[in-house]
């Protein structure tokens, strides 16, 4: 079991360079917290206002999503107080800091493809798997 962020689900889902790297690991079983889904959902929608998909296609990719969720889902609320804590002494926004403080509740290591996220948890001792 791993967590996997948003960045990186989003790359899954948007079958973005290296989408097909991240499928072993929801494979192999990953959690997150539930901030993920929306932020997934929020780059579908980016598509279809960019015209990179149709309103029909993005409706589909979100179903799809939504319906197949291959991840279990964690309620952050139990997290913002070690999130707050890490953002402040990191300097990094509650949403990056939340994953770093699931990852370190749960003792796992995280899956991110976003660098700075990367280097964040990397200063918090947390085990990474960088997927650019």
């Amino acid at each position: 079991m791993r967590v996997i962020d948003a960045s990186t689900i989003v790359k899954y889902v948007n079958r973005e360079p290296n989408w097909r790297e991240v499928e072993k690991y929801f494979l192999e079983g990953c959690i997150t917290v539930d901030l993920a889904i929306k932020e997934v959902i929020n780059s579908i929608w980016k598509r279809v206002l960019r015209g990179a998909l149709s309103e029909e296609d993005g409706y589909k990719v979100f179903r799809g999503f939504i319906e197949n969720l291959m991840v279990k889902i964690v309620n952050q609320e139990n997290l913002l107080d070690n999130a707050f804590k890490i953002a402040l002494k990191q300097k990094c926004t509650i949403y990056d800091a939340i994953y770093i403080a699931l990852a370190k509740q749960e003792k796992l290591e995280l899956i991110t493809s976003d660098k700075k996220q990367k280097e964040l948890a990397e200063k918090e001792n947390i085990k990474i798997i960088y997927i650019p």
